[in-house]
């Protein structure tokens, strides 16, 4: 739960950063942003630079404690998203998923292991320590041995 707060702390920064990155089109050419781009810019609302930093610095003391997840472990379960994959290609899902891991430079990887009640992949994720890159890939490899995502 320590960590999973840091999800809006993600999103803060992901949103802060696109408003800046993002200037000159959201000042120039806002009509031509689409309504999403528009509401994730507008989570940071209100942010200084000073809370920024904070945010910064929070997240990164979370990366140094990261570190004590993987006690007697060699990677963590943790869902792939809400239930099973959106139908068509309009829409990848949620990236709440995935988006604690990134923000904390731990390497992940997502596969299907199932299908759900419409046929649509279930998907779970491994997650390694940082660096860990090549023993999460091989736990990725032993777990995909018992999936069937057929």
């Amino acid at each position: 739960p320590s960590y999973e707060r840091l999800l809006d702390a993600q999103r803060t920064m992901v949103s802060y950063d696109a408003r800046h990155a993002l200037a000159h089109e959201r000042l120039a050419h806002s009509g031509m942003l689409s309504p999403r781009l528009i509401a994730r810019i507008a989570h940071s609302d209100g942010v200084d630079v000073h809370e920024y930093l904070r945010i910064g610095r929070e997240v990164a003391q979370a990366r140094c404690r990261a570190g004590e997840l993987f006690t007697g472990l060699d990677a963590l379960i943790y869902p792939a998203a809400d239930g099973e994959a959106e139908a068509g290609l309009d829409d990848s899902g949620s990236p709440r998923y995935g988006a604690l891991w990134t923000l904390l430079h731990l390497p992940e990887v997502a596969f299907p292991i199932a299908r759900g009640p419409s046929g649509l992949p279930l998907g779970l994720q491994l997650i390694g320590p940082q660096y860990g890159d090549l023993g999460l890939l091989a736990a990725a490899h032993a777990t995909r041995q018992w999936a069937d995502p057929a």
